[in-house]
């Protein structure tokens, strides 16, 4: 494995060892005394978030708690460094070292390709592809205009999710929901969307009620918070 360490000023990757017990913890809990498995979990997860890795070794860590919840009968928490991938690529990663406990030879799934379109449908196909990088070319060119008018003459709207000068980095709170994949897909299918899209517009709804109960009526658009 590799690690980047910083040499004469410039950043360079060496190759390191990796000492398992260093990266894999289970820690030592006294899981009798624990009333609110799924509290505990947040709170380790929070607090694990809070604590700075260790720099002099590969940046990863990967805790094992053998402990029930109201979700799983144990749990297996990651911590990755941002370098070493972003979190497509780790979780292709994972699925890619995972095998089905239903069929343990059978190598991982991937998603299914699309099929390219036939001869008589090349042309249509191509002004389409076409039509495409026009729209990609002029959505680019306004963002960037937007983008030099924020920067230059505009400011960002006050609200209660911005910091102040001399205000001190908060500690991080690790909240997390499990969501039914098919109720997903059902909202999906019939809105006739993406699955992003639909995640989207669920941490959007989220983020609008919480303002609201937090601090008055809030309503949150893409990219816009809106107080009445």
């Amino acid at each position: 494995m590799f690690q980047e360490i910083k040499k004469n000023g410039k950043a360079s990757w060496v190759p390191v060892s990796v000492r398992v017990e260093d990266h894999v913890v289970v820690p030592d809990l006294d899981y009798s005394n624990i009333e609110n498995p799924d509290q505990f979990i947040e709170d380790y997860t929070s607090k694990l978030a809070n604590t700075p890795m260790d720099m002099s070794r590969p940046l990863w860590e990967l805790h094992l708690l053998n402990i029930k919840t109201s979700n799983a009968e144990s749990l297996a928490i990651g911590k990755f460094h941002h370098s070493l991938g972003d979190g497509m690529s780790l979780i292709s990663l994972l699925l890619a070292s995972s095998r089905k406990t239903s069929d343990p030879d059978a190598l991982p799934t991937t998603a299914a390709t699309r099929k390219h379109a036939s001869s008589n449908k090349k042309s249509w196909w191509l002004v389409g592809r076409f039509w495409f990088m026009i729209r990609i070319i002029f959505t680019t060119v306004v963002e960037l205009f937007k983008y030099l008018l924020t920067l230059c003459f505009m400011r960002d709207t006050k609200t209660p999710l911005m910091c102040k000068t001399g205000d001190a980095i908060r500690s991080r709170k690790v909240i997390h929901r499990i969501v039914s994949f098919d109720d997903v897909k059902l909202v999906k299918n019939n809105m006739d969307m993406k699955v992003n899209d639909v995640l989207l517009g669920m941490t959007q709804a989220g983020l609008s009620r919480y303002l609201s109960r937090k601090y008055g009526n809030f309503k949150f658009f893409p990219g816009l918070i809106v107080c009445y």
